[in-house]
């Protein structure tokens, strides 16, 4: 990956989804944006809590406008040196989970969804992700979620793809996994707050309008933008089997909920770190 002992880099690639809008929802929306009020046109830092982050957000936020166009992202991944200095060793994976449209609202389909990656030399083996297949939220036992994400009894986050644990503000215990063919990826990992508080830099922050009239916005956090994570990560390439023992490896975990579509925005996302140094850019382009 040509990856060094103290420096860590990596480009997560766009984040987006296709929000397919038939010419009788322009229709609504044209008439309803009339007397809609606009996204604020700047916004402030807020502080991360629980229930401001990773919480399932639609119901707060719910409003009965752009809702059609509500996502919502559980992103994890960490990188794992390897016991020497030469850089083939380390390897890098992702466990996330996805939401959007969890109504089915104007004529489109709510999904939800899980997402793997795993990055590494290719003398140790292929690097790939995979999308599982999107499941409708609305089907009693594809999602539960926790509107406050604090700790009780059971998982806060569960859907065909995996579960997120809430052991307290400062852990997490992620399991789940995807599959695609013959290949799959697979995970069980604690995720515990290291080195930095977490960090809320985007509020109601302004999008593209949806359609051109319909007020559009993203909440964005990195709610561990550090961690320590521990556990395994399993990858079966058609039936070729390994099993990656996390340590202490490094880790990040970050996430958002909006109202705007994604298939106009790109994302550029860097995460750089060294034993006592994180940097994170992260960069959206867009027709506005």
């Amino acid at each position: 990956m040509g990856l060094s002992s103290n420096t860590r880099s990596r480009t997560r690639s766009s984040r987006s989804r296709v929000a397919r809008l038939t010419l009788g929802v322009g229709v609504v929306a044209l008439f309803l944006g009339a007397c809609m009020p606009k996204a604020p046109s700047q916004t402030t830092p807020g502080t991360p809590t629980q229930e401001n982050t990773d919480a399932y957000q639609y119901p707060e936020n719910r409003n009965g406008v752009g809702d059609f166009v509500y996502n919502q992202l559980w992103y994890f991944n960490f990188l794992e040196e390897g016991d020497d200095t030469d850089p083939a060793n380390d390897i890098a994976g992702v466990a996330a989970w996805g939401l959007a449209n969890p109504e089915s609202l104007m004529f489109q389909k709510g999904l939800t969804n899980g997402f793997g990656m795993i990055i590494r030399d290719p003398s140790e083996g292929s690097s790939f992700n995979i999308f599982g297949p999107n499941v409708d939220p609305g089907v009693p036992g594809n999602l539960t979620a926790s509107t406050t994400f604090e700790p009780g009894p059971g998982p806060e986050l569960a859907n065909p793809y995996g579960t997120i644990d809430v052991i307290s503000p400062d852990e997490y215990h992620l399991t789940g996994g995807v599959t695609d063919g013959g290949r799959s990826l697979s995970w069980d990992l604690t995720y515990t707050r290291g080195l930095g508080t977490g960090w809320k830099p985007w509020v109601m922050w302004p999008m593209p309008s949806t359609l051109g009239v319909i007020p559009a916005w993203v909440d964005y956090h990195m709610q561990m933008p550090n961690a320590v994570v521990n556990g395994t990560y399993t990858v079966d390439d058609n039936g070729d089997v390994d099993v990656y023992t996390l340590t202490d490896a490094k880790g990040y975990h970050d996430g958002f909920n909006s109202e705007f579509v994604f298939s106009i925005v790109e994302w550029d996302w860097l995460d750089y770190k060294q034993d006592d140094l994180s940097v994170h850019l992260l960069h959206p382009h867009a027709p506005q």
